[in-house]
């Protein structure tokens, strides 16, 4: 009892100190790798809390960063894909949790998992729609006809800049028929953005 008591109490340590951005650097680097070796559902979970926040100098934040995504990517998806997406889910930035996403699964995978990130996103408004527009921006091309009607559905979102994404993406994407794009350019036009409506009246050549 009292060996799993301490065993917990040095896991939680290690865990609150990659996830502390005041914490001295050399402790977080020994934190990263004790968590690394530990190779647990668990301890992928408390990596990801690196990804969370920037430290000083900037040069050490990016090489924890790199080494936190190398130890993760090297655990594999069977360890990492779960906690990963509850993070993805959860954090306000989502650049390095997609890139590894992508390095955990396979194309159809990647796909599928999207979708289900998307799905999760309201088209109402949002004070910080960043994860909404870095989600839609890091969608692979050609565009998936699975994940076309969650983006038709960000071309109604309350915010300007994610409409525009939304419209950009399915008007370059290769598989989109000219019933649907002729659509697409009915619905702009009435869109109160005037970028949006500039956009959708182009020629599709001189976009893509």
């Amino acid at each position: 009892m009292f060996t799993l008591f301490s065993a917990q109490k040095r896991f939680a340590k290690h865990a609150n100190r990659v996830a502390n951005r005041r914490a001295y650097a050399p402790d977080r680097w020994e934190s990263i790798r004790f968590l690394a070796s530990l190779g647990t559902v668990e301890a992928a979970a408390a990596l990801l809390r690196r990804f969370e926040f920037t430290s000083d100098p900037t040069i050490t934040d990016q090489e924890e960063k790199e080494a936190v995504f190398g130890a993760l990517r090297d655990l594999g998806a069977d360890v990492v894909l779960s906690p990963l997406l509850k993070h993805c889910r959860s954090t306000r930035s989502l650049g390095l949790p997609l890139k590894l996403l992508a390095e955990l699964q396979s194309a159809e995978n990647l796909v599928t998992s999207l979708g289900e990130l998307l799905a999760e996103f309201s088209t109402a408004y949002e004070r910080d729609p960043q994860k909404k527009l870095q989600l839609l921006a890091f969608l692979p091309q050609p565009l998936a006809e699975s994940l076309r009607s969650e983006v038709e559905r960000f071309t109604k979102d309350a915010n300007e800049g994610v409409r525009f994404l939304a419209y950009q993406i399915l008007r370059d994407a290769p598989g989109l028929d000219e019933a649907s794009l002729s659509s697409l350019a009915a619905q702009a036009r009435s869109d109160e953005s005037r970028r949006i409506q500039m956009l959708m009246a182009e020629p599709r050549s001189a976009t893509r």
